[in-house]
């Protein structure tokens, strides 16, 4: 059965206690009534005896035990109603003017209520510094993800948000929700501010202005609970002992560092920054890691493994040398792996390619990558002008860093 999540209003009304069971009064007597027997015997015999007895006896006893308490899952006011004994009257989690209702109050005593924090752990081991390029017409240029289209520096990061409260974050179909925007690019809505992310000094002061990243609500990582996932993009929400995993490989789960000077500095990360969504507690919304920004010439060569969590063609770890291959300067070459157009490929590879002059690049240096072909396969392949030196060096590897996908290169001029 669907467990209703409770929180406090938008409007800020608070999820009180008001009123506990209430017991009737004690049973009382009183003299209404009255059975009076009245005996006369007479024998007659030797002696006439008369005997009168006369008995009074009051048994009039009251019970009356108050139960005038609203039944659960009634209407209720706050401060007012009495909803009977370990109830009270909260407001359901968590819509716009929903309407308080009776409830059984949680463990400690309190309204249900979620409690969303920010998983550290999956935060830190997914820190990727990768430069990718964007055009005019990107989602993330179109959603202001970054400054400015072109070749951007991203700090990467995944954000998972367990709800270990008592109740549920319950949203529901929130295409007139207030707080929600429609994201043409992703084609479902997001709840606007569901989580900040901030990059600090290390004297505290911010280096980037955070950004309020808007989330679609969902159950897509089990934290704990034995039930199957209940919440959607289409019916919004997260329930108790479920994470939404926003992963790093998917739009706008980064900060734009293009402009950032190496160094030292905080990653914070914030869910529910405004507090609009009433929880337990506040206390555990913020999670904090450092970051090392490192200067371009420092970064290690391509081809070592991913000390973190790399996905893409755009990753600076991982590769693997697939060779160099000769063209004529100027003309445009096919280069790819994709057996329904050329070379052949195993699992889901990426692919990179390099001016030829070098066995490897990075990828702010890369003249193209590709995570997937237009053929119909999971297969890469990348067109693109040969550069003076006259030839193309290519590197591949799995889409999952951690995955051994990888294809057989070959070149064609076109």
């Amino acid at each position: 059965m669907l467990a209703r999540a409770y929180t406090f209003s938008l409007a800020l009304s608070l999820c009180l206690a008001v009123g506990a069971g209430c017991d009737g009064p004690e049973p009382t007597k009183d003299d209404t009534s009255a059975s009076d027997t009245d005996t006369d015997t007479d024998t007659d015999t030797d002696t006439d005896s008369d005997t009168d007895t006369d008995s009074d006896s009051d048994s009039d006893t009251d019970t009356d035990t108050d139960t005038d308490h609203l039944p659960l899952g009634a209407d209720c006011v706050p401060n007012e109603s009495d909803c009977g004994a370990e109830a009270a009257c909260c407001t359901p989690c968590c819509e716009n003017d929903a309407t308080p209702e009776c409830t059984t109050l949680d463990a400690s005593g309190a309204c249900p209520l979620p409690d969303l924090s920010v998983d550290l752990g999956g935060m830190t081991e997914t820190i990727d510094i990768q430069d990718v390029p964007f055009s005019e017409d990107d989602c993330a240029v179109q959603e202001a993800c970054v400054d400015a289209p072109g070749l951007r520096r991203l700090l990467r990061f995944a954000t998972t948000t367990p709800n270990t409260g008592t109740a549920d974050v319950y949203f529901g179909d929130v295409s007139d929700e207030v707080g929600f925007e429609y994201s043409e690019c992703h084609e479902h809505s997001h709840f606007s501010a569901y989580a900040e992310f901030v990059l600090l000094s290390a004297d505290g002061t911010t280096a980037v202005t955070g950004r309020k990243q808007a989330f679609c609500m969902m159950d897509n990582e089990n934290w704990g609970d034995e039930g199957a996932a209940r919440y959607t993009c289409d019916f919004q929400g997260v329930s108790v002992g479920w994470a939404d995993t926003y992963a790093s490989y998917l739009d706008c789960q980064w900060i734009d560092i293009t402009d950032l000077s190496a160094g030292d500095y905080t990653l914070r990360v914030t869910v529910n920054p405004d507090q609009v969504i009433a929880e337990r507690s506040y206390a555990d919304n913020v999670s904090e890691v450092t970051v090392t920004v490192p200067e371009r010439a420092d970064q290690p060569p391509v081809t070592d493994a991913c000390g973190t969590l790399s996905y893409g063609e755009h990753r600076d770890c991982g590769w693997d040398v697939a060779g160099t291959f000769a063209c004529v300067p100027g003309t445009s070459v096919f280069v790819g792996c994709d057996p329904a157009c050329l070379g052949d490929c195993d699992g889901d590879p990426v692919l990179r390619l390099c001016d030829g002059s070098v066995t490897t690049c990075s990828g702010v240096d890369a003249i193209g990558a590709n995570d997937r072909s237009e053929c119909g396969s999971w297969c890469p392949f990348e067109i693109v002008t040969c550069p003076e030196s006259g030839a193309v060096s290519a590197l591949t590897g799995g889409w999952d860093a951690r995955d051994a996908g990888g294809c057989d290169v070959a070149l064609i001029e076109m």
